[in-house]
């Protein structure tokens, strides 16, 4: 027994490391300072698309943040898509100066909201460019729209903005996910993009085309993670999702545990989907031209196999302790020790590079090694039973938008 222990976690050892050096190979990258689009003029016409399901809260703050774009007024239109309220959001959505879009039949995730609400506005009577989407939850920088311009004028079909965090300092669990989108902006947007490669797009603050939408067939998503499938199906069409950090969504994060831990099985449980979904579809599609792209998006599907197999790597270990005489404790408590300071490191490396460390960071830097290591549950019982519906997370953030002023211009 001792020797198929022996094999087994040398088998894992050897994924885990080809896992680990091919996005290590992505490092130079994250550290390149990103390119900016070219300045022009406003010319695309925008309609800017958010679900709000019992947002009475914190929709009047986002509306209000985008009547403050530094853009022309009649280029863009804002629309709220009230599904399943039981407040007042729509009424609060219409005194902020909204215009209200009716769901014509039931609708039960976010994805569906959006198909519904495209195949409206895509209707000739309307003549949009290009459709924004947010959360309820957001506040948007003044010149979101702008960059967003920017990028399409530049020849961009899809883009996706920055994804700040609108309450970084709240509880620890909302320090780790400024941690957690920090390390996504920068080391796989940013990275990817100044490797040639396609971003994601990421749920809220992206862009897409009234080309691509038509193209395909509108916004046809079956699963809980509506954006990474739709990331997918233009990845294998041929698209390639630009990467704008100069558009900046602020976005209201989880405050405690059991939230987050809804929220991360959803994702976990829509990742797993997608893999056994689009598996075969990126296969079939890929080329020597789009080999390393679609691998890319196996990879990503991957990430919630691998740290599962790095747990049980671990949970080896430990038998290799009792069952083998030359192993000892501390080879245990090495591969423990080492991903904590390693995470307290990428931590504090991310947010330096981001410029955004500072001394409110701590606690989630302390914490982030949780954060990371509470996925591992999660992921474990996604496998055997999936998240197949949305559920609500109460946001609460109710802010001025006066309070936002960050530049990412050095990015």
């Amino acid at each position: 027994m001792s020797k198929t222990v022996e094999i087994l976690l040398m088998i894992i050892s050897i994924i885990l490391s080809g896992y680990s050096i091919y996005y290590v190979a992505f490092v130079l990258f994250a550290i390149k300072k990103h390119p900016q689009h070219k300045r022009h003029e406003p010319q695309h016409r925008f309609a800017i698309v958010i679900a709000a399901r019992n947002e009475a809260m914190v929709i009047a703050s986002l509306i209000d943040s985008l009547h403050k774009q530094n853009y022309p007024k009649d280029l863009y239109d804002i629309y709220v898509v009230p599904n399943n309220c039981t407040d007042n959001t729509k009424e609060i959505a219409i005194e902020a100066g909204a215009y209200i879009l009716e769901c014509q039949y039931p609708v039960s995730s976010k994805g569906e909201v959006l198909g519904h609400s495209f195949n409206q506005l895509m209707s000739i009577e309307y003549n949009y460019d290009a459709f924004c989407v947010f959360d309820a939850d957001n506040i948007v920088d003044r010149n979101f729209l702008m960059e967003m311009n920017n990028s399409l004028c530049d020849g961009s079909r899809l883009a996706q903005g920055y994804r700040e965090t609108k309450n970084p300092y709240d509880t620890w669990i909302t320090g780790s996910y400024n941690i957690y989108f920090t390390i996504i902006n920068r080391f796989v947007y940013h990275a990817k993009y100044n490797a040639n490669m396609s971003a994601y797009i990421n749920g809220t603050g992206f862009v897409v085309s009234t080309e691509v939408l038509k193209k395909s067939g509108g916004w046809r998503t079956s699963t809980i993670s509506e954006d990474t499938e739709f990331t997918l199906a233009c990845i294998i069409n041929g698209e390639k999702i630009d990467w704008v950090p100069e558009a900046i969504t602020y976005d209201e994060q989880p405050l405690t545990l059991k939230q987050s831990l809804i929220q991360r099985k959803r994702w976990s449980s829509g990742a797993m989907q997608l893999l056994s979904l689009y598996y075969k579809k990126i296969c079939d599609r890929t080329t020597l031209k789009n080999f390393i792209q679609n691998l890319d998006c196996i990879m990503s599907l991957l990430a919630t196999y691998i740290q599962i197999l790095s747990i049980v790597q671990i949970l080896l270990t430990m038998l290799a302790t009792l069952l083998l005489p030359t192993i000892h404790i501390i080879n245990v408590l090495a591969p423990l020790i080492v991903s904590y300071v390693s995470t307290v490191a990428l931590a504090i490396a991310v947010l330096a590079l981001d410029h955004k460390l500072n001394r409110h960071c701590i606690k989630g830097i302390l914490t982030f090694w949780l954060f990371v290591m509470s996925w591992t549950p999660i992921n474990i019982v996604s496998l055997f039973k999936k998240t197949n519906q949305w559920y609500e997370i109460k946001h609460t953030r109710n802010m001025k938008t006066d309070k936002y002023k960050v530049s990412h211009q050095d990015i």
